[in-house]
């Protein structure tokens, strides 16, 4: 889940993870992609409740700021209300370029302990 904004970046994102997961034992499957018209945390929530079904294994929302009650919203849906892992990375860790295969691995490996 990500918003207009951040299209670009998640899509490199993306690309930079299928990439990670061969060499790291990883198998993905090509994820939903829902793609919001802005960052307000009820668009999030909105959007999650809509998406999140029985056979989703993960949810992970990519946020154009750090926003503690956006955050906050995101883990309550995915903890307490639909029992789901989710990992919430903020943009802007993942726009460097340079860094984009490294960050991507640590966060592969977050996502890889909650399943």
């Amino acid at each position: 889940i990500f918003t207009d904004r951040d299209k670009q970046v998640t899509q490199s994102f993306l690309e930079t993870l299928k990439r990670c997961c061969t060499p790291m034992g990883i198998n993905v499957s090509p994820p939903e992609m829902v793609r919001l018209p802005n960052d307000r945390t009820d668009s999030y929530i909105q959007g999650l409740r809509k998406t999140i079904t029985q056979s989703l294994q993960l949810v992970v929302a990519i946020c154009p700021t750090a926003r503690d009650d956006r955050y906050a919203a995101i883990k309550k849906i995915c903890c307490a209300d639909y029992p789901i892992p989710s990992q919430v990375i903020n943009a802007r860790t993942i726009m460097n370029q340079q860094k984009i295969r490294s960050i991507t691995q640590k966060i592969l490996l977050q996502i890889n302990c909650k399943l």
